[in-house]
C-alpha cells in the first residue's frame, strides 16, 4: 500500500463539479414540491404591531401565510453557544413581537410555486412602529443608549477580564507609554451558493437537504423544534457551494422549511436570494481594541494593559 502521509492529494470530487454534476441543496426537485418565502423587516429595530395577510392567503397558488402565531413550536427560538455568564437572547425562528435587524422575518409563505410565493409576499402587510436603533458597538455601549431588547439592562451581554501582575506599577508616572486604537469590521462569507435548505416528510420524520456546515447542529434544531426524534429526521450536506463558517449554525429557514414539510405531508423548498443571503447569513463579529504599552526610559517593556468590545449583532452569538 503506498504512503499517504506527505503526498499530494487529488481532490476527487472536483470533475463532478466542475462539469456541472454536483447538486445542491437548492438543486433537490420532489415531486408536489411547495415553495417557501420569508416576509422580512426592513426597518432596523421595530415594534410588530399587527399582519395583514388576508390579500396574501387569497391569491393564486397560496396554500399558507403564518406569523407565528400560526406556529407556537417555534417559540422557544434557536439558542446558540456562549459562556455560562453570558446575558443572552435566544434567535427567534419567527419574530411575533419585536424585530431587531433589518431583514429579520416576522412572515412565512408557502405557495405552489417560488414566484407566486414571492408575490404573495409583498401583499403581505405589516405594521412596524419604529424603534431607536444601535448599528455598531460604539453607539451600544455609549450611555443612555436604547437597548436592543428591553428585558435587559444595557447591550453588555458579558464583560470578563484577566491581570497578570502588577499593571499599576508598570504604568507608573516614569514610565514611557504608547497608545494604538485598532478596529475589525465583521465580515461576511460571499459563498458561491446562498443558503438554501429542501425538506420532505420521511415516513414519520423529515429527510432534509441543506448547505450547511453543521449537519447535526440543524438536526439538533429540528427536532428540538418539532418534537421529533433524532433518528426520525436525515439532515443531508450533499454538496455545498462554499461556508467559510458562515453556514456553521443551525438557520430558523431550515427549521421552518422541515416545518412545512412535516405539517403539509409535501416537499418543501427555500432558497435565499443574494440580498436575502447577505442579511441574514451569520458574519465574523467586529471589534474596537485598545490596547497601551508602557516601557522605561531604556526601552524595556514594563507593561500592558487593553479593551476589547466585540460586537455580537442583535442576539448575542449572532
Amino acid at each position: 500500500m503506498a504512503p499517504y502521509i506527505g503526498r499530494r492529494m487529488r481532490r476527487v470530487e472536483d470533475e463532478r463539479l466542475i462539469t456541472g454534476k454536483g447538486r445542491y441543496a437548492g438543486d433537490v426537485r420532489l415531486d408536489d414540491l411547495v415553495h417557501v418565502v420569508f416576509c422580512r423587516s426592513v426597518l432596523p429595530h421595530a415594534r410588530i404591531r399587527a399582519v395583514d395577510a388576508s390579500i396574501a392567503r387569497s391569491m393564486p397558488g397560496v396554500i399558507a401565510v403564518w406569523t407565528a402565531d400560526d406556529v407556537p413550536e417555534v417559540a422557544a427560538g434557536l439558542s446558540d453557544w456562549g459562556p455560562e455568564d453570558m446575558d443572552s437572547r435566544g434567535r427567534p425562528i419567527l419574530n411575533r413581537d419585536e424585530v431587531n435587524y433589518v431583514g429579520e422575518a416576522f412572515a412565512v409563505v408557502v405557495a405552489e410555486s417560488r414566484y407566486q410565493a414571492q408575490d404573495a409576499a409583498e401583499q403581505v402587510s405589516a405594521e412596524l412602529d419604529p424603534l431607536p436603533g444601535v448599528g455598531d458597538v460604539t453607539s451600544a455601549t455609549a450611555a443612555k443608549a436604547p437597548t436592543v431588547h428591553p428585558d435587559m439592562k444595557s447591550n453588555v451581554a458579558r464583560k470578563a477580564s484577566t491581570k497578570y501582575g502588577d499593571i499599576k506599577t508598570a504604568f507608573a508616572a516614569d514610565s514611557v507609554t504608547a497608545k494604538i486604537r485598532l478596529t475589525t469590521s465583521r465580515v461576511a462569507g460571499a459563498a458561491m451558493e446562498p443558503r438554501a435548505v429542501t425538506a420532505t416528510p420521511h415516513g414519520g420524520g423529515l429527510e432534509v437537504w441543506t448547505s450547511t456546515q453543521n449537519v447535526f447542529g440543524v438536526r439538533e434544531a429540528i427536532t428540538g423544534t418539532l418534537g421529533l426524534e433524532e433518528d426520525d429526521v436525515r439532515v443531508v450536506a450533499e454538496d455545498v457551494g462554499g461556508g467559510f463558517g458562515a453556514k456553521g449554525s443551525p438557520f430558523a429557514e431550515e427549521v421552518l422549511t422541515a416545518l412545512v414539510a412535516h405539517r403539509l405531508k409535501r416537499p418543501a423548498q427555500w432558497v435565499a436570494s443574494r440580498s436575502e443571503d447577505g442579511a441574514t447569513t451569520a458574519q465574523a463579529h467586529g471589534s474596537i481594541i485598545e490596547v497601551e504599552l508602557a516601557s522605561d526610559r531604556d526601552g524595556k517593556l514594563r507593561g500592558l494593559r487593553g479593551k476589547l468590545l466585540h460586537d455580537l449583532g442583535a442576539y448575542a452569538g449572532s
